[in-house]
């Protein structure tokens, strides 16, 4: 027996000062080289042998087969204890063949034999050991039948799938699939005829196809459609016939040209790719077989190597070349005991699956003591040494991949704790060591870690309350010392590592928070917030000490990473982030936005607008104690005409992120500075303001205004701390924008009356005499305010005093300096009056769009107060238009042609206004004709303008011949009103047409309204409740069968002798007139 070194669990977990240096840090070499040294099996010499010239063995219990050449199935017990095999049974065969397979299916009770290549025979299997041998029939291994119709056999194989065994049979140029009948206790041919190249050597089943061996190629072959795929193919030399199933794991060995073991899928795809992977034998396997997890192959010179599939490289792709290895020299190894059949109905392991629920069969080789005997066999018995223990001695020799390989396949025969144990030392040597962080975080997330382990090899991560309180396990705290890890080389390797690090945490963000919430309700402190740790529990306390932990880990990955949205997202929900360790950490690295986002999940207001007031004032600069030089807020204003309408208009926020970030604002700003958006403005100027300086009075400006915004309006504190920290915002940014900082629709009436009040007020902030530009007006701000309260509705808000007030400070703004000049140049004059630039022109203009939209539609504002307000001397004349629509309102027509015949002194202006009287079914045709032929006072020149008249009939539509034709003098020549007489009589004889079709068409719907009455009034009969029959007296009931006759009289049907006749007054009513109405009906 070959034996090695193998540490207990105490040396395992309390290995001091001995094996963290050689477990992590020497790990990788370790895994550098073959692992010799661990003793995956024992082999033992059995007493006995076999006199006999072997074809093949296989294995049940502790039972050996053995298949001779002589057509005899030798039986044999295998004792552990005696390390002995007993013969119990030799049956000869009645074939007389040579026994070429054998495989026993304990479970039905059969043995399947191979009988030379033209027989399977089926035996009966029954239990066998030396103390039942008197009770047991002679022919301990009687032939039930035999598999027939099959000829030219090479080889089969058995698998079984849900209950069912299925047998594929390798014939020389196709493969039969038959199935057993547990009733007739035979197999039965269920698929025939599969047909195959010759030189077929072996069959293997994988899944729900089969793989077949030829000299030179793989073939996978679909049962289902007969189709075949090849696998691999050698051009230079013959292909080693290995097939292994490696069940549970649904995977098949095979070997290729280059004697490399290669792991494919049940489907044909392989595992590796080329020559970068697979089990490399020093020669071509003569045996092997597979005992889970382990693959065992027999070469020349009586070699038996042992590999672990499974085994991952550095990689992460198969490489079996520095794979777990084992080698014991032994006699000339022949045969070597197969697994009876593929057991596709097996799962891998887990924690509650029986020790020995893999281990039923004896693992059994068979060699010669020398090359030209063979019938003097030597039995060997290998056996396989306690996982638990080869865990243990792989972790002490630093094979720690390998080891977890195994804790893993192998999960019912490694104690919990030894596995998981393995898994934590595998996962800090693949952080520390390796430096594959992904593959480190899968091991802690599998192995279930305390997530502050993971989170202290991190430097700065772990929060101080957090480091103050928690310490590792003892047995990884030297693991865990500082310089144990070589740290970060470069940037590209910390992104990765706090990548990894964010796929490992989020999911246990929201585990830990949720349990944290539930405990602390269990515990009656449900509404305790979540960095509230007072609480009595230990529980409680514990998994808030881990779920701060965790957040505020989170939150400094994020901002290592430079995910800035992330971070956002993650601040403003639910999180338990310790507060002063993100404070200070967001200050340090001048993340103001990010601050101020966790301040609004924490409900800290007035803080948040503290900093914001301070950095949009330049009051304070972040980072210097000096503060920002003044005289700089019109250069502030220019950037910020060209910021905002970008950042508070464009999807720049989502609603998990609310708050624009500060990379976003530091973008805009700089396509701002640069000219590609926004106004210019002079260059020379920034020089007095810092480009550094300029962002974080961005960040203040642009971050209040979305910050006051999402503000809580129901709490009373909130308007107060608008009022003291927004007055800067208020009183310098463009009420454009400052009135978005008030949620119009989450605030009441109250609410808004207060905003009213503050956006009407005089705020203390004054602009110097000499300043370069000038502060918004309160009109300006109400007027602001007014547009985003009513929307494209203004009569949703059906308060008369908020309109009246919204139209002053719109007459305010407007016409707020006396200027003379025309209407024609009303807008002009009001602009170049005002001195505006462009961007203020172009508010003017929306500003007189307001006010003439709030004058058509809004119907609660009070047109006398408008009109004593538009027919101010010093606004009248430039307020045509106001007035004019004022007029039409209150219907004074002739207030508003005499407007624009008198003071704006324009035919064509009254003409239209006339006609867009005319359109709502008012006439101001007759009061623009009478002003024309009869002038009052107020004209320059009282005489008839009876041209302009005649000018007007003839161009404008709508004017009533009837009214307008009597102001006309007597002398009028007709040729000159012939256009208006042509279009009025053309009209009115369309008038009178399309009132005869309707008048006729009328007629004809009263006519078919009374022939449909006529015809409902036939199929239906009123009656008296005890009316009875006028032929046999009898009642008449709602449900009988009943006649009416035109003359009233009504009957049963069945007393009806003729249909036509009425039975009591014997008139016939076929020729009346009402049976001929019917019939035209």
């Amino acid at each position: 027996m070959v034996h090695c070194k193998i540490e207990n669990k105490e040396r395992l977990i309390n290995r001091g000062k001995e094996a963290p240096s050689s477990v992590v840090a020497g790990a990788s070499a370790a895994n550098t080289s073959p692992m010799a040294s661990c003793e995956a099996f024992q082999v033992t010499e059995l007493l006995g042998s076999i006199s006999y010239t072997v074809e093949c063995i296989a294995t049940s219990g502790n039972l050996l087969f053995v298949g001779t050449k002589d057509g005899k199935i030798i039986v044999y017990e295998v004792s552990h204890a005696s390390r002995e095999a007993q013969c119990v049974h030799i049956h000869t065969s009645r074939h007389r063949k040579p026994i070429r397979l054998i495989v026993p299916i304990s479970e039905k009770h059969i043995l399947l034999a191979l009988c030379g290549d033209v027989t399977i025979a089926v035996h009966r299997l029954e239990e066998m050991d030396h103390t039942q041998l008197d009770r047991l029939p002679e022919n301990h291994l009687e032939e039930t039948g035999n598999v027939k119709e099959l000829k030219d056999i090479i080889a089969f194989h058995v698998k079984r799938h849900k209950g069912a065994f299925v047998m594929a049979v390798l014939q020389k140029r196709k493969v039969s699939i038959l199935e057993y009948n547990s009733q007739s206790e035979q197999f039965v041919l269920t698929k025939g005829g599969l047909l195959l190249p010759d030189g077929a050597r072996s069959v293997l089943w994988a899944g729900r196809n089969i793989i077949v061996t030829f000299r030179r190629e793989y073939l996978l072959m679909d049962v289902a459609t007969g189709t075949t795929e090849r696998l691999l193919q050698s051009s230079k030399k013959e292909l080693p016939s290995l097939l292994l199933s490696l069940d549970p794991v649904p995977e098949v060995l095979m070997c290729d040209e280059n004697e490399t073991g290669r792991r494919t899928l049940r489907d044909g795809s392989m595992l590796q790719n080329g020559d970068s992977g697979g089990i490399t034998w020093p020669s071509s396997p003569n045996c092997f077989t597979f005992v889970y997890p382990f693959v065992l192959t027999t070469h020349e010179g009586g070699n038996m190597e042992v590999r672990l599939p499974f085994l991952m490289s550095t990689e992460g792709s198969v490489d079996f070349s520095c794979s777990f290895a084992q080698n014991n020299t032994l006699k000339n190894i022949t045969h070597i005991s197969q697994r009876p059949y593929a057991d596709f109905d097996l799962r891998t392991p887990t924690r509650g699956t029986h020790t020995d629920a893999l281990r039923r069969d004896i693992v059994i080789a068979v060699g010669n003591e020398g090359n030209s005997n063979h019938n003097n066999n030597v039995i060997y018995l290998i056996e396989l040494a306690p996982l638990g223990e080869q865990v243990d001695t792989l972790v002490s020799a630093g094979q720690l991949e390998a080891s977890v390989v195994l804790s893993q396949l192998c999960a019912n025969e490694v104690s919990e704790f030894t596995a998981t144990n393995v898994q934590i030392q595998f996962a800090l040597w693949c952080f520390m060591e390796k430096k594959d962080y992904r593959a480190s975080m899968a091991q802690f997330r599998e192995a279930k870690v305390d997530p502050r382990l993971v989170i202290s090899l991190f430097p700065g991560f772990l929060s101080r309350q957090v480091a103050e309180v928690w310490r590792p396990p003892h047995y990884l705290e030297e693991s865990l010392l500082p310089g144990t890890s070589k740290g970060f080389t470069n940037p590209e390797e910390e992104g990765e590592a706090v990548a990894a690090f964010l796929c490992y945490a989020l999911p246990l963000h929201q585990e830990y928070l949720a349990g944290y919430y539930r405990a602390l309700a269990e515990n009656s402190h449900g509404n305790s917030a979540p960095s509230d740790a007072n609480c009595p529990s230990s529980v409680v306390s514990e998994l808030h000490s881990t779920v701060e932990a965790i957040d505020t880990a989170i939150m400094k990955a994020y901002m290592i990473a430079g995910k800035e949205e992330e971070l956002h997202v993650f601040l403003s929900g639910p999180n338990a982030c310790a507060l002063p360790d993100a404070e200070a950490f967001l200050m340090e690295k001048k993340q103001w936005v990010s601050l101020v986002t966790l301040w609004l999940s924490r409900g800290l207001h007035s803080r948040s607008l503290e900093l914001l007031h301070a950095l949009a004032t330049g009051s304070v600069s972040p980072g210097m104690s000096e503060e920002v030089s003044g005289g700089s807020d019109a250069e502030l204003l220019h950037l910020l005409q060209a910021l905002l309408p970008e950042l508070l208009e464009s999807n720049t926020r989502t609603k998990e992120a609310p708050l624009t970030s500060q990379s976003v604002i530091a973008q805009y700003l700089e396509a701002a500075e640069c000219g590609r958006k926004g106004p210019q403005y002079d260059d020379s100027a920034s020089g007095r303001l810092p480009s550094a300086k300029v962002l974080l009075r961005c960040i203040g400006v642009v971050t209040a205004i979305q910050y006051i915004n999402l503000l809580p309006w129901n709490e009373r504190e909130t308007f107060s701390l608008v009022e003291r920290s927004g007055r800067w915002v208020l009183d310098h940014v463009p009420p454009r924008w400052s009135v978005k900082m008030f949620p119009v629709e989450r605030m009441e009436l109250s609410q808004r009356l207060l905003v009213l009040h503050l956006m009407s007020s005089d705020l203390p902030d004054a602009t110097p005499i000499n300043a370069p530009y000038s502060l918004p007006s309160p009109s300006e701000r109400v007027v602001e305010w007014f547009s985003l309260v009513f929307g494209k509705d203004c009569n949703a808000c059906p308060d008369t005093e908020a309109h009246n007030t919204y139209l002053e400070s719109l007459v305010q703004i407007l016409f707020s300096r006396p200027e003379p000049g025309g209407y024609q140049n009303n807008e002009e004059n009001v602009r170049a009056g005002a001195g505006a630039t462009s961007g203020d022109s172009e508010r003017q203009r929306q500003h007189q769009k307001l006010l003439r939209d709030l004058l058509c539609d809004s119907q609660y504002i009070d047109m006398e107060v408008a009109r004593t307000f538009f027919e101010q001397p010093h606004i009248r004349t430039r307020a045509f238009t106001e007035r004019a629509v004022v007029y039409k309102r209150l219907k004074l027509h002739a207030e508003a042609i005499h407007m624009f015949l008198y003071e704006v002194e324009s035919l064509e202006e009254a003409m239209g206004y006339a006609k867009c009287v005319s359109r709502d079914g008012d006439d101001a045709f007759s009061t623009l004709l009478s002003e024309l032929l009869n002038p009052s006072k107020d004209a320059k020149d009282r005489a008839p303008r009876l041209h302009d008249a005649i000018e007007v009939m003839n161009k404008c539509e709508g004017i009533n011949p009837l009214t307008a034709l009597p102001l006309l003098p007597d002398h009028t020549p007709i040729a000159a009103i012939e256009s208006f007489m042509k279009r009025s009589l053309t009209l009115a004889a369309a008038r009178n047409r399309t009132a005869t079709i309707y008048s006729r068409v009328l007629e004809s719907r009263l006519h078919q309204a009374e022939r449909a009455l006529a015809r409902e009034e036939s199929r239906y009969v009123v009656m008296d409740l005890g009316a009875c029959c006028s032929v046999c007296g009898k009642k008449l009931r709602p449900g009988a069968l009943l006649a009416r006759f035109p003359n009233g009289v009504l009957c049963h049907q069945p007393c009806v002798e003729n249909e036509s006749v009425c039975p009591v007054s014997r008139v016939d009513f076929r020729h009346s007139l009402d049976a001929a109405a019917r019939r035209m009906i």
